[in-house]
């Protein structure tokens, strides 16, 4: 079973108004069967370089080889390419895209989950936790939640619909509304207004929900022991 054709799709969702570019790989084989990837680089900057990078491991290791050899392939992206023993997220997102593609097919083709490929299920039921919610715009294209009271609200819609855990970036949001990439070093208004902000989600969803507060890996090492420490009462998950 060959690889006979490849689709790359760069899907800009800029115009819905949300800040994510996914890049979506779609392999076929000369069976009819096709498997699907994702290039794990939908935001920040660097989706353009991950286009880029899968269509040159597409058209120099894929097409034309043998779509069952998933462990061979993987070792002629990490070996042949150069970059992939250097490492970083363009080139890994490229053959990770790959991967997950070629293990589709095989799963397909085997008519199994590709978790039965993998080991079998080791769990009935997974919990999950609720992510983005905070990040959604309104119609003019303004954050939805910028004060403490619109985190409250918009945390009472998700534990409504279900969840009992929820993720957050009380950070990159300032108080004026404005998107940043927050400070090593965080201002102290910036404490105060992410502490509030979690605060208030706590008051909203009360104690038995589990709050996730995400940081991105923007803190300093000074504020991030002044935030812990500033929301250890508030029982964050992590």
């Amino acid at each position: 079973m060959k690889i006979v054709s490849a689709d790359i799709y760069d899907v800009d969702l800029s115009p819905e108004g949300l800040s994510f570019n996914p890049v979506i790989l779609r392999l076929t084989t000369d069976e009819g069967i096709y498997g699907a990837g994702e290039l794990a680089l939908a935001y920040g900057t660097g989706s353009f370089a991950g286009v880029g990078m899968l269509k040159q491991l597409v058209e120099r290791y894929v097409i034309g080889a043998d779509a069952t050899r998933i462990e061979e392939m993987w070792h002629t992206l990490y070996s042949k390419t150069f970059w992939g023993k250097g490492g970083g997220p363009v080139v890994y997102g490229g053959i990770s895209a790959i991967d997950e593609a070629l293990w589709d097919i095989k799963g397909k083709a085997l008519g199994l989950p590709v978790y039965e490929l993998l080991g079998g299920k080791t769990n009935e039921r997974i919990r999950l936790y609720a992510n983005g919610w905070s990040n959604l715009v309104n119609p003019d294209g303004s954050p939805r939640c910028v004060t403490p009271e619109q985190y409250a609200v918009a945390a009472q819609e998700v534990v409504a619909d279900g969840y009992n855990a929820l993720k957050f970036d009380p950070f990159y949001i300032k108080g004026d509304g404005t998107r940043w990439t927050p400070e090593r070093a965080l201002p102290l208004e910036m404490v105060n207004l992410s502490y509030e902000r979690v605060k208030a989600v706590r008051e909203a969803v009360g104690p038995e929900v589990d709050i996730l507060i995400e940081v991105h890996g923007n803190l300093g090492v000074t504020s991030a022991i002044e935030v812990g420490r500033r929301m250890a009462e508030l029982r964050p998950f992590f």
